[in-house]
């Protein structure tokens, strides 16, 4: 069986980040120098067009074919001017793999025929289209092509001409990128797993539930589900993305609680945190209730001031020299700059190239890993302070032993209880102890439990020593 250790566990995690900026950095997929494309938009509040393929609408040409979508839009016409040349081999990519409904009007032979993808759309999305939302071209297509754009979730909305090649290129990087973001994430996970078998905690939990529903959200990010598994069901896609973005959010949230101990160092700081926890998942039940536009603005709100309340709350509690709480606030600092590049390159307020586009998960993953780290500090501190308090106990018992008047924790314990505390105190193992006082290791871990129950402690001091008695190997 693999030991996994903190040095080891560090280690690859360092060399796997390290691959993948390598890979963001060097698989960038560009246009076709030789093929460029004209775009023009037009974006309504209203959809009562009824022949969306119109050239006569007011159509503004975009300088950039990254086309921000908008919370107010109800409807995005495009109209693609492409090359004078042959197409054959080629596709049209027009939005990404949450854009809804993507509706393409072609003219071949004079005559327009109609092309949809989407994940809106059921039934339409082929194999060999992989987690691309492509357009097959041909030679007997007219230069100037029409599309309709519906979105709910996605706001940034791409338009390239690629040829076979860089389409498989483009499946092949995906593929390869998304597969080193999900085995750095799985890696980190099982660290976390790895901890919370030696030493019982929600903390560690916490931090699981949010990889793990991170993870999810990334698949809906580049089309896993919506593609092979929910072709044929209409709305399921959109619903269990944002369940798993609010349930990731929501998890991130309980392990700030917890890994910073804000009840403890930080009162207002836990009421915040206990208030947008509820929040997400109250959110989670207004996602099929209310309309879309309405959701998308409540949940900036929210996930605004998640995103400050949470570098404020670790930065206070890092002033307190809190070395836990300092490495965790240079972790969501980290995310935050990604989250916020790519928000403003989507307002179209940062210049949109390969950096920005990518920025984002490469801060994830770093985030992440910071975070790993952060928890193996709490489980230091923890096991710290689990062997300060058996010591502690062990300690007042030596002493009630030579002073019988004061016989707070004697009256409460049996000899062999009593022999098990001194024992701990010394450093003894289970097994050790076991053998010393010839009895199986199962009756050691029943005393341990009796005397958690006996001591009178207060509920935080009970839970470490609770844990050292039961779990200390």
């Amino acid at each position: 069986m693999i030991k996994v250790t903190f040095s080891s566990l560090k280690i690859f995690t360092q060399l796997l980040c390290l691959l993948v900026f390598i890979l963001f950095f060097t698989s960038c997929n560009k246009p076709i120098s030789d093929k460029k494309i004209e775009l023009s938009i037009w974006k309504t509040t209203k959809d009562t067009i009824v022949e969306n393929n119109n050239p006569l609408l007011p159509y503004q040409n975009s300088k950039s074919l990254e086309v921000n979508y908008g919370l107010w839009t109800e409807a995005l016409f495009l109209k693609i001017k492409l090359p004078e040349k042959k197409l054959e081999n080629y596709f049209l990519k027009i939005g990404n793999p949450l854009t809804d409904s993507i509706t393409v009007y072609i003219k071949e032979n004079n005559i327009f025929k109609e092309l949809q993808t989407g994940m809106l759309i059921p039934g339409v999305k082929k194999p060999q289209l992989h987690i691309l939302p492509l357009i097959p071209l041909n030679n007997n297509y007219s230069n100037t092509i029409y599309a309709k754009i519906k979105s709910r979730v996605s706001l940034d909305i791409s338009v390239s001409l690629l040829s076979k090649k860089q389409t498989e290129n483009s499946f092949i990087n995906i593929s390869l990128n998304a597969g080193i973001i999900f085995g750095a994430l799985i890696v980190f996970i099982i660290g976390a797993i790895s901890i919370y078998i030696k030493q019982k905690n929600n903390v560690y939990l916490n931090y699981i539930g949010a990889g793990i529903f991170t993870l999810f959200t990334h698949l809906f990010l580049i089309g896993f589900p919506q593609y092979y598994f929910f072709s044929n069901s209409i709305h399921v896609s959109y619903y269990l993305f944002y369940i798993s973005m609010f349930f990731a959010a929501f998890y991130i949230l309980l392990f700030t609680r917890d890994l910073l101990e804000t009840k403890e160092n930080y009162v207002k700081g836990y009421k915040i945190l206990q208030f947008l926890s509820i929040s997400f998942l109250l959110l989670n039940f207004a996602l099929f209730f209310l309309p879309t536009f309405w959701l998308s603005t409540i949940t900036m709100i929210v996930m605004s001031i998640y995103f400050f309340a949470i570098i404020f709350i670790g930065v206070k509690i890092s002033l307190q020299r809190n070395k836990i709480a300092l490495t965790f606030a240079l972790g969501w600092f980290i995310y935050i700059f990604g989250g916020l590049l790519n928000f403003l390159r989507v307002l179209e307020l940062v210049p949109t190239n390969f950096f920005t586009q990518n920025i984002s998960s490469v801060t994830l993953i770093a985030e992440f890993f910071v975070f790993l780290i952060t928890l193996v500090f709490f489980y230091k501190k923890r096991k710290q302070q689990e062997e300060e308090l058996i010591l502690n106990i062990s300690q007042k018992i030596k002493t009630e032993l030579n002073e019988p008047n004061k016989n707070k924790y004697i009256n409460l314990l049996s000899k062999t209880e009593i022999k098990i505390i001194e024992m701990i105190g010394l450093g003894f193992t289970s097994k050790e102890i076991a053998d010393k006082l010839f009895v199986t290791e199962k009756t050691i871990r029943n005393h341990r439990y009796n005397i958690s129950k006996k001591l009178e402690l207060t509920p935080e001091k009970n839970n470490l020593l609770k844990w050292a008695l039961q779990n200390t190997v």
